[in-house]
């Protein structure tokens, strides 16, 4: 499902631009509702097949529940609490989730999607609280709304979400589809986006690093990888920050005596908020230009936000690889940030963003590196951070 806008004339543009509110930005089309639902819910999707017509919304307790948020999103027109009370009305209340895990057992469901539940009931909302009422995130620096939630415009725009799925023109009201709807049209409005991002990632920008990957006898290196953890640069319109070089810079010693065959640089379009830069490419422009890295030695994962998820995410990348389970990675970084990661405060931020821990860390390597064995859990896609599942 897609909406896209279509402006023939340059003469229209200009005028849309000159008259139209303050408020309104253009963007992009909003993503389609089966991509970001696979991408975020991977084992729903999977066993609904993302298709009304598959049974699911035909089922007696399916429909009644259809038709209760309906009510329940209609009656929200009478009260004045806005945006809270449309989207109050659009979460899944903890009777919702009940009756749709019921009917999911019931239909057969792996036990992947039974376990991820409640995680991916919770993501639904979360979403919605923040990006939609305008609840503090975890990481307000980061995460936070991006319009005053109480701002007239954004009350129209949520009004207009409501009225449209009450309408049904919303392309589906059939639950959970219908909250997930609602929670992708917050995302893209707030810009959100981040998990569909570089769809070519691994089909283009990391394809020669796998090809080569294929060559590597992984016995004869000490490690699987170098992994450099990304840095924002915490200024609007820097692209690298200077402790990023720093890292890199003592990356790229052990990474030349031989010690493994790829640098992994992980990093997000993180800091400052809304930046444009991605801190993972910006890291791979410099090891090129700078000291002429090879680019397929060179492997790009653009989406962590945290430094849990540095970890966590580069234990997916030695998975496409092929890495044997075994094999450790070598994660070379500041001395601040290393403290950080053998603390018990890297362990409860653990606990905070993931549904697991990222595997096995130490021992250390010298003053500025320590070895990391990746846990095999670390492909489990958890959208309770919408931006890198």
């Amino acid at each position: 499902m897609r909406f896209v806008l279509q402006l023939s004339l340059p003469v229209l543009l200009v005028a849309f631009l000159l008259f139209y509110p303050d408020e309104m930005v253009i963007r992009h089309a909003p993503a389609s509702f089966d991509e970001l639902a696979t991408k975020l819910f991977p084992a729903l999707a999977s066993f609904l097949d993302k298709d009304e017509n598959s049974g699911w919304a035909t089922r007696p307790k399916i429909q009644e529940l259809r038709g209760i948020r309906i009510d329940r999103l209609r009656k929200s027109l009478n009260d004045t609490r806005m945006p809270d009370a449309a989207i109050d009305a659009m979460l899944i209340s903890d009777d919702d989730a009940s009756t749709m895990k019921t009917e999911l057992e019931a239909s057969g469901a792996p036990k992947e999607l039974l376990t991820m539940w409640d995680r991916y009931v919770g993501a639904v909302n979360h979403i919605m609280k923040i990006y939609g009422k305008g609840e503090k995130p975890r990481y307000p620096d980061i995460d936070t709304i991006s319009y005053k939630p109480t701002s007239a415009f954004w009350i129209r725009f949520i009004d207009q979400t409501r009225g449209t799925q009450l309408s049904g023109d919303s392309g589906t009201d059939v639950p959970p589809w219908d909250a997930i709807y609602i929670a992708a049209r917050l995302l893209n409005a707030n810009n959100r986006e981040d998990a569909l991002r570089y769809p070519d990632l691994w089909t283009k920008d990391n394809a020669p690093a796998v090809a080569l990957a294929r060559s590597i006898n992984w016995d004869d290196l000490p490690y699987a990888a170098i992994l450099i953890p990304g840095e924002g640069p915490e200024r609007v319109g820097v692209q690298l920050s200077p402790l990023a070089v720093l890292k890199m810079e003592m990356a790229i010693k052990p990474y030349l005596e031989g010690k493994a065959p790829f640098l992994i640089v992980s990093g997000g379009t993180v800091h400052p908020a809304h930046t444009e830069f991605n801190e993972a490419f910006e890291m791979k422009s410099w090891l090129i230009e700078q000291h002429g890295i090879a680019s397929d030695r060179i492997i790009v994962e653009p989406y962590a936000r945290h430094t849990t998820t540095n970890f966590r995410n580069s234990g997916r990348v030695l998975d496409i690889l092929g890495v044997p389970k075994k094999k450790h990675v070598l994660v070379v970084t500041d001395g601040h940030q290393l403290e950080f990661i053998e603390s018990d405060r890297f362990r409860r931020n653990e606990k905070k963003e993931l549904t697991h821990k990222v595997g096995k860390i130490g021992p250390r390597r010298g003053n500025y590196a320590i070895e990391f064995l990746p846990s095999p859990l670390c492909g489990i896609v958890d959208p309770m951070d919408p931006m890198d599942p």
